[in-house]
C-alpha cells in the first residue's frame, strides 16, 4: 500500500513566496474590478472567497434576466483571463528561482515510494 500526499495552495507557496493564495488573488480581485469591462453592468458578489465569486458567474442564476447573466458571464472570461496571467506571471518567477532544499528530497521520496499525489 502507498502513501497518499493531498497538497493545496499552501504547498505552493511553500515552494515559493510569490505564488499567490486565494485570499491574495481575491484582494488583487477586488481592487481590480474597476479595470474590467464587463464589471460595470454584471452582477458581482462582494465577498472575500474567489471560488464562490468566480462559479457565481459562471453559472447561470435563476433569479436573473437573461442579459445579466451573459454579463456574469463575460465577466467571468475575464477574471479567468486575469486568473490565468497573474498564476502564470508567479509560477514563472518561482520556476526561475533555485528549488527549497526539502523540496527535491520529497519529491524523491514520493517517487521512491511511488506515492499518490
Amino acid at each position: 500500500m502507498s502513501n497518499a500526499f493531498i497538497v493545496g495552495a499552501g504547498f505552493s507557496k511553500a515552494i515559493g513566496s510569490s505564488m499567490p493564495l486565494m485570499s491574495e488573488l481575491s484582494v488583487l480581485l477586488n481592487d481590480d474590478l474597476p479595470n474590467f469591462r464587463a464589471w460595470t453592468t454584471a452582477t458581482f458578489l462582494a465577498t472575500t472567497n474567489l471560488e464562490l465569486q468566480f462559479s457565481s458567474l459562471a453559472v447561470n442564476q435563476p433569479f436573473l434576466d437573461e442579459a445579466t447573466n451573459y454579463r456574469n458571464r463575460a465577466l467571468y472570461l475575464e477574471i479567468a483571463e486575469w486568473l490565468a496571467h497573474r498564476v502564470y506571471v508567479a509560477q514563472a518567477h518561482v520556476l526561475g528561482s533555485p528549488l527549497p532544499p526539502w523540496l527535491e528530497a520529497l519529491v524523491q521520496y514520493w517517487n521512491r515510494t511511488r506515492a499518490t499525489v
